[in-house]
């Protein structure tokens, strides 16, 4: 019964890592910078294209929103982000601006310091580091 039991844990989990069509990692993103700033993702479905939406509307958290500070970085300080899609558009803001201004200045203005487009690949390699700035 035991040998049974066995075999069918050992082929559900074998047909279960067949459907696994790709592994995503966290991705390191380092703040080299002297000053705090937020991070935000977007996973957009034109996240992966040529012209993809950049509208900080679509984001799939907004930072600094109702006191939401989860997605802030530290002067010189790093995180691991887990990716939320195969293709991800990244932001980056100033805290300073996340924390003192509405966040509908900040879509209207597009109050952004830098934004990354990051590419199925560069997610499933374990290696992905972001250096911000």
């Amino acid at each position: 019964m035991i040998k049974k039991l066995f075999i069918l844990c050992l082929l559900f989990v074998t047909l279960s890592a067949q459907d696994c069509k790709r592994m995503n990692f966290d991705f390191q993103l380092n703040n080299n910078s002297d000053k705090a700033v937020y991070y935000a993702e977007s996973s957009s479905p034109t996240a992966s294209s040529n012209n993809p939406d950049t509208s900080l509307n679509i984001l799939d958290n907004k930072p600094g929103v109702n006191g939401n500070t989860t997605q802030k970085i530290n002067a010189h300080d790093k995180i691991f982000v887990p990716p939320h899609s195969d293709a991800i558009l990244l932001y980056i803001f100033d805290a300073d601006v996340i924390e003192k201004q509405p966040w509908d200045s900040v879509v209207k203005y597009y109050k952004i310091l830098k934004r990354y487009q990051i590419s199925e690949q560069q997610i499933n390699s374990s290696k992905l580091i972001i250096n911000y700035p």
